[in-house]
């Protein structure tokens, strides 16, 4: 279907990570290397950059059908920029990692007033099935934000809409990793599936809308247009 476009979720990796490409730029380095590869024809393949992220270098960019397999070709060839080694990586999913220890739990149930005895007293728990404090279901659920916002979509983003589950609880110390999935893109929507696991076992999983800033950034997903 020649009218199907296709949204990539590219990250740029640059040898001098101080060095922070403008869309414009970044779309102008495709161009030149649609163009060595494919000639004038690769050069004239209508994309856009949705969005740009200076922050993250993560850009979701979108191609019609019949040129996905052209940028994306050329994206993998590209290996310097302005004399310095250079690399794309067109994503689906990133993750990150994080710890809460007791002092977070202790600081989280100050701010938002939820002293369950069950967060906060190793002696209460124990009297539970749970046997030991459990960290905040919010908690957890807010590593998504995180993940999002750090490794994939930037500043910039808000989330609209989530429908998530905690199949299985989460322990103080325990290391939580917290994982983000483009699945589709939509106008200026991103529709993410999501989960968290420790040691493998999920204990949190769903899916959330975030609504991109327009025009930020550098991270994709070979998702259709639906």
């Amino acid at each position: 279907n020649p009218l199907l476009h296709y949204y990539l979720c590219v990250f740029s990796e640059l040898e001098d990570e101080s060095t922070k490409p403008s869309a414009v730029e970044l779309k102008y380095f495709i161009i030149t290397g649609l163009k060595n590869v494919f000639g004038e024809v690769g050069a004239g393949l209508d994309f856009d950059v949705l969005k740009y992220s200076e922050d993250t270098l993560t850009a979701f960019l979108r191609v019609p059908s019949r040129g996905l397999v052209k940028l994306w070709s050329s994206l993998t060839l590209l290996g310097s920029y302005q004399n310095q080694a250079c690399a794309f990586r067109v994503l689906q999913e990133a993750s990150l990692a994080k710890t809460f220890s007791a002092q977070d739990v202790e600081l989280f149930a100050r701010l938002t007033g939820d002293t369950n005895p069950l967060h906060l007293d190793a002696v209460y728990a124990r009297t539970t099935s749970f046997q030991k404090p459990l960290v905040h279901g919010i908690l957890v659920n807010g590593l998504i934000s995180a993940v999002i916002g750090a490794r994939m979509l930037g500043r910039g983003h808000v989330l609209l809409h989530q429908d998530i589950r905690f199949p299985a609880p989460v322990f103080i110390g325990e290391e939580i990793v917290a994982t983000a999935k483009v699945r589709r893109v939509k106008m200026s929507l991103a529709f993410l599936t999501v989960s968290c696991s420790v040691e493998g076992k999920v204990v949190m999983e769903g899916e959330v809308t975030v609504m991109m800033e327009a025009s930020s950034g550098a991270t994709a997903s070979a998702a259709p247009r639906q």
